[in-house]
């Protein structure tokens, strides 16, 4: 009965994936943290996307 905690930590890590990815585009990292929780590993190539900010 271990494989749903896995299952919950995995997607807990996929939002923090998508949050880093997403900050280090420039993107909203809340948002990505929730986006990522909630499609879980879809959310990462979609936080690829996220336009770079120009400096």
């Amino acid at each position: 009965m271990v494989t749903p905690y896995i299952v919950a930590l995995a997607w807990i890590v996929c939002g923090g994936i998508a949050w880093r990815v997403a900050t280090n585009r420039g993107g909203n990292g809340q948002l990505w943290v929730v986006l990522g929780q909630v499609f879980g590993p879809l959310s990462i190539p979609f936080a690829f996307l996220v336009r770079r900010q120009s400096a």
